[in-house]
């Protein structure tokens, strides 16, 4: 009876923290849709320290914010996160994959793209960065076959790489 009356008296607070925690994830959202990724950061992070089982989505909205803000070590700490408890993930594979790159860490950037590829074949931005991964490396014909697959999916930026580099 004890616990069942401990247990009733911590719901409230329970409910509380969750709703605080949530506050803080839109907050962090919003402000990446206004592409102000740095202010994004402290509501995502209190957001973790409140509620742990938003631990998943909120760790690929902070990585997000770290790549955009080129703290690539981060963004790829945050997308690890995010990756044990979201291993379907594409966007966050992408993602991982793009601050590998910029960190020089070229086939295991491939790697992440080649995986976000397997799990949504029609995302195109894994398919132009695949390819510019690829060109950066000197494979010209795998850089080709890639900015090929976005561009016949729609992607311009790709139709032009294929226009300058492949024809």
């Amino acid at each position: 009876m004890k616990r069942f009356l401990f247990i009733l008296l911590f719901i409230p607070l329970i409910l509380s923290a969750q709703t605080k925690a949530q506050e803080y994830v839109d907050i962090g959202f919003a402000k990446q849709m206004e592409n102000d990724y740095s202010g994004a950061l402290a509501p995502l992070t209190k957001a973790i320290e409140l509620n742990p089982s938003f631990v998943a989505y909120v760790y690929y909205l902070r990585g997000k914010s770290k790549s955009r803000l080129n703290d690539h070590s981060g963004a790829i700490a945050d997308f690890n996160k995010n990756l044990e408890g979201n291993p379907k993930n594409a966007l966050a594979y992408a993602y991982r994959g793009l601050s590998k790159a910029h960190l020089n860490d070229s086939y295991s950037a491939i790697a992440d793209l080649t995986k976000a590829i397997e799990l949504n074949p029609n995302y195109i931005f894994a398919y132009f960065n695949r390819g510019a991964v690829k060109l950066y490396l000197g494979d010209l014909n795998g850089a080709c076959a890639d900015f090929k697959e976005s561009a016949d999916r729609g992607d311009k930026n790709s139709a032009q790489r294929v226009k300058e580099l492949c024809n």
